[in-house]
């Protein structure tokens, strides 16, 4: 007997691979996305454990510092946005990686002679202890699994994205500055001095709503908010990004009580001198405020990171209102040295 031999007909076929490809245009998105989920929390956990670590600081320092103070803030200017990009993380992480471009200087920040050096991050030691020169080139604690730099973004013919280098964005931070988390350190100041708002300078214990308040992120959320030197009463985000984990307008934060969680960079609160009698009006541009998080530590007054000639007399703001109300100083003294740079060591 002739049996007929079966076979699929061409639709048949057409069908099978019409669904298969349905099927993996449904599921790879999805992988992506749990993907990316498990690089979040990776992140998550890497602030998590710099929170402990802020926190072991903060108990052996002298001053109680909330904030690690490292040797690099003495150069921190607002005049010179480079400087400020690389002072910005360089309180924790590894040598960088890839030649940094900027006005002043162009090189590898690598050398043990510099202010940028991994042994002169302060909590390097409290996540590795002692550490090698190899290890020096290398700490995952300090890297974002999802770190891609600072976008490559401009708006018309100003740049959007101005808290770096044009030639440094779009390069990881971990391979540029070592370390994939910006210090929220807002401040402002003059020639001889620096004045700072935030946790930066403050002992942990004078500071009030610390689960709100932001010590260190992922550094998109700060552009979120707006370009560098425009906080003001009325400064709104420029354009709506897409933060490191693929969502708009969100980006990792560690807050000044330890935990750390997703946070969106909208702004829900815009101070107005009516809101704060108790504050000088050419201060309430430095409330940063959104749901759940704050960027200034009012009411606890603001400090001085950086000394100078005259330096008292010459910061700007009433002196019996917020932010220099009772201002603290964390120098020695006028252009003198940090106190207790021994933490600024390897």
């Amino acid at each position: 007997m002739n049996r007929e031999r079966s076979a699929f007909t061409l639709i048949e076929l057409l069908v099978v691979v019409a669904i298969i490809a349905l099927l993996i245009a449904i599921l790879v998105p999805t992988l992506n996305g749990a993907r990316e989920q498990a690089k979040k929390v990776v992140c998550l956990a890497n602030l998590s454990n710099m929170g402990k670590a802020f926190a072991q600081y903060s108990s052996e320092d002298d001053k109680e510092h909330a904030v690690p103070v490292s040797r690099s803030i003495r150069n921190l200017t607002l005049s010179n946005l480079e400087q400020l990009y690389v002072s910005w993380f360089a309180w924790g992480g590894r040598n960088g990686q890839v030649p940094f471009q900027m006005t002043a200087f162009s090189g590898l920040l690598i050398d043990d002679d510099t202010i940028w050096s991994a042994r002169h991050r302060p909590l390097n030691r409290y996540i590795y202890g002692s550490y090698n020169e190899e290890e020096a080139n290398d700490m995952p604690a300090f890297q974002c699994p999802s770190d891609s730099g600072y976008p490559k973004i401009v708006g018309g013919s100003t740049p959007v994205v101005d808290d770096a280098p044009v030639a440094m964005r779009g390069i990881p931070m971990y391979d540029a500055v070592g370390n994939s988390y910006r210090g929220s350190f807002i401040s402002t100041g003059g020639q001889g001095f620096m004045f700072t708002v935030g946790a930066l300078g403050h002992r942990l214990s004078t500071l009030q709503n610390t689960g709100e308040l932001v010590v260190v992120g992922e550094p998109l959320f700060f552009n979120m908010l707006g370009t560098n030197g425009q906080l003001t009463a009325t400064d709104t985000p420029l354009v709506e990004m897409v933060g490191w984990h693929k969502r708009v307008m969100t980006d990792n934060l560690l807050f000044a009580d330890g935990s750390a969680r997703s946070t969106q960079a909208v702004e829900d609160v815009i101070a107005q001198p009516a809101d704060y009698p108790d504050v000088d009006t050419t201060a309430i541009g430095f409330f940063r405020r959104g749901p759940g998080w704050r960027l200034e530590c009012y009411p606890t007054p603001g400090a001085i990171v950086r000394g100078g000639a005259n330096t008292v007399n010459s910061l700007p703001w009433d002196a019996d209102k917020w932010p220099k109300r009772n201002f603290q100083n964390i120098m020695n003294g006028p252009g003198n040295s940090l106190s207790r740079t021994g933490h600024a060591g390897r």
